[in-house]
């Protein structure tokens, strides 16, 4: 069959379609989405966001922002209750002895979150780690690049 036949089939088919809806072409539409359980589960408005510190520290400040949010203690985890799809929350987790955390938070659906705490003496074995910088070179000091300091002698 070829495509000019084809083709032809196709709008002959689509306008016995108009025919049989009445002379007019409808636009199809969208379906309400389904619900597997309907009525027999009532629809949350709000989510819980539970956040572990790994491993426990004495006390993790859980930070929004500016705003405080809590303190995570050694076994006992901080949960946030946040309306339903209302965006991401980006947080920062502090606590004495270990790097600040950054992680994000999503409203969808409960979820826990474990964050894993590093601690200052191990921050080396972190991926993307730089050695710290020397301190400045005092005043009158050259800066030498690597190279030995050779004083000048004389003139010569």
């Amino acid at each position: 069959m070829t495509r000019a036949r084809r083709l032809a089939l196709i709008v002959i088919a689509g306008a016995s379609l108009a025919l049989v809806a009445g002379g007019r072409v409808r636009a199809a539409r969208p379906q309400p989405p389904v619900k597997l359980f309907p009525s027999t589960m009532p629809e949350e408005s709000t989510v819980k966001v539970t956040l572990v510190a790994n491993p426990p520290a004495p006390r993790v400040l859980v930070l929004w922002g500016k705003r405080r949010l809590g303190f995570i203690m050694p076994k006992q985890p901080l949960v946030l209750q946040r309306p339903r799809d209302s965006g991401p929350m980006d947080l920062v987790l502090q606590s004495d002895g270990f790097l600040p955390v950054q992680t994000r938070a999503f409203t969808f659906g409960d979820n826990k979150i474990t964050v894993k705490l590093t601690p200052l003496a191990e921050k080396n074995t972190l991926i993307g780690y730089r050695q710290e910088l020397p301190p400045d070179v005092p005043p009158g000091v050259p800066p030498d690049g690597g190279a030995p300091f050779v004083p000048d002698a004389g003139g010569q």
